[in-house]
């Protein structure tokens, strides 16, 4: 139907920017939200099935969810989008319906999406960039920071590089999660994410209130750590340790 032939064309074909402002305009952004939003109860399988997909490409292509996320990353920046109330609008847009798949992607113990431990890992670092893409709206922002866990869950996936070598492991099993050094870069967005939350680019009062509670996050859980290391501290120790995907973005 129109969900799977829109979302197939911005995936398979590389098209200008006025076309894909053409799709946004005929739905494309409350397709792949209404696809992502059912990654609580269902699984990705049954969803293909659903609407008429096969992840070996024989009918519409979406072999991976994070392949819908992509999509939206790739619409919701300024060459799609040049004008500065239409992006704000659909950013806004995402931030207020992505809830479920912001739920599902918070949750670093259950660690999974359409009932996937593969396609969590596959999605994280998909995830952060997006939260990274729609931060730059002042009402965006303060939909997503509404979202529960969702500073506490950025703020320590900078750090799982060095203090969460299970969930490295875990991913090490999957053989489809993206491959390289993602969790430098989950690291570099979300310190980036953390940063514009920190210091937005319009004019406006900083809270400090915010700045207190995000200094005073602890970087891991008590489940992971009988120490208390709160982000202030594990960053000035990162920042120590002359490591490029920190120094760059803070």
């Amino acid at each position: 139907g129109k969900a799977l032939d829109l979302t197939t064309e911005v995936v398979v074909n590389t098209h200008s920017a006025s076309y894909q402002r053409r799709l946004i305009d005929a739905g494309l952004i409350h397709v792949v939200l209404g696809f992502l939003n059912r990654c609580e109860n269902e699984k990705f399988t049954d969803i293909l099935a659903d609407v008429g997909a096969t992840n070996d490409g024989e009918k519409g292509y979406l072999p991976m969810p994070c392949v819908w996320v992509n999509v939206l990353v790739n619409l919701i920046n300024s060459h799609i989008l040049p004008h500065q109330k239409r992006l704000d609008e659909c950013r806004v847009q995402v931030a207020e319906a992505i809830g479920p798949f912001v739920k599902c992607m918070c949750d670093d113990s259950k660690r999974e999406l359409f009932k996937s431990n593969m396609h969590w890992h596959n999605n994280f670092l998909w995830f952060v960039i997006l939260m990274r893409r729609l931060i730059g709206t002042r009402q965006a922002r303060e939909v997503l920071l509404e979202y529960k866990g969702i500073l506490k869950k950025i703020i320590r996936s900078i750090f799982w590089k060095i203090h969460r070598p299970d969930i490295l492991e875990e991913a090490n099993k999957h053989e489809n999660v993206v491959e390289g050094d993602i969790y430098s870069k989950i690291a570099h967005n979300a310190s980036w994410f953390i940063q514009a939350v920190m210091y937005p680019d319009e004019d406006t009062f900083q809270d400090v209130s915010l700045h207190m509670v995000i200094g005073k996050t602890p970087i891991l859980s008590k489940d992971n750590s009988k120490e208390c290391t709160l982000f202030v501290v594990g960053l000035i120790h990162l920042l120590k340790s002359n490591d490029a995907t920190y120094s760059d973005n803070n």
